[in-house]
């Protein structure tokens, strides 16, 4: 049997190991800080935003463009976020999947709430310089009564749809994902965490209406939960080398078990200027001006 100074160290040790897991993980959840919010200037409400450029990594190797847009819209005082991704290639040996263009469409009010979603996109596969086949996809989303309602149009030579999407659920409020490519965030201050639960609406349609689909072949779809991030602002800036010098950051770090996602927002004004997400490829978005 230890001694009694042995009953104490184990006893200090799971206290302190419990301590540290309710300041990591459950404290943020409880008693987290509000996220910081998308940074709107007031000209943006007078005139369409110029669009942002990025280039689009994965690992160290570029594989596409992006540009990004903001619109206000006046009717209903909401802000209409477009992200237009160009030239996207993926290397899938002995494929390569090339997507021309991939537009996707998120119209948020000025509190944050969801109102629209739309992705519309043209996907081509390659092997040994012959085109094998391509495929166009549209779909759509409005939310109504806190659920989205949509359609899914896809054309290709192994299935042919034009159907409503199951109706999901809409959350209220923080409806960007942490990789949403965003053009300011205010109020990021170190030491700042919080809980954010990755919604994608449009996302978890598309996975029912493929669920649907499979169900007719008899293969069925695993069910799929929101995942919580814990999202924290690093305590110091770090350095970002970019093209027209070195850049002090705070950096935005979410993780589950792990970290997934960062992003890196200059501290002077507030411009996000890279976007990290890990697993899948290591994918990275690089703000060019």
């Amino acid at each position: 049997m230890p001694s009694r100074r042995g009953l104490f160290l184990i006893a200090g040790f799971w206290l302190a190991t419990m301590a540290y897991v309710a300041y990591r993980d459950l404290w943020p959840r409880w008693f987290g800080d509000d996220p910081p919010t998308i940074q709107i200037d007031l000209t943006d409400e007078a005139t369409l935003s110029l669009p942002v450029r990025w280039d689009v990594f994965r690992g160290e190797q570029k594989i596409g463009s992006l540009s990004t847009q903001m619109h206000y819209i006046r009717t209903d005082d909401s802000f209409q976020f477009v992200s237009t991704y160009t030239d996207l290639v993926i290397e899938v040996k002995p494929f390569t999947l090339v997507i021309p263009k991939l537009e996707t469409t998120t119209r948020i009010s000025r509190g944050g709430d969801l109102r629209e979603q739309r992705m519309v996109g043209k996907l081509e596969a390659w092997e040994a310089g012959l085109k094998l086949a391509e495929a166009g996809a549209t779909v759509r989303g409005r939310v109504v009564n806190g659920e989205l309602v949509g359609s899914c149009k896809l054309d290709s030579p192994f299935l042919k749809l034009d159907r409503p999407m199951p109706t999901v659920p809409v959350m209220q409020g923080r409806v960007m994902n942490p990789m949403q490519p965003l053009n300011r965030l205010s109020g990021v201050r170190p030491g700042r965490r919080w809980a954010i639960l990755q919604n994608d609406p449009l996302a978890e349609a598309i996975y029912a209406l493929v669920g649907e689909v499979l169900k007719q072949t008899k293969i069925g779809l695993p069910d799929r939960k929101p995942t919580e991030l814990i999202a924290e602002v690093k305590r110091d800036p770090e350095p970002l080398d970019r093209p027209i010098g070195r850049v002090m950051c705070w950096v935005i770090e979410y993780r589950g078990d792990a970290p997934v996602a960062r992003t890196w927002v200059s501290v002077e004004d507030g411009r996000v200027l890279r976007q990290e997400a890990f697993g899948m490829g290591d994918l990275r978005l690089d703000r060019e001006d």
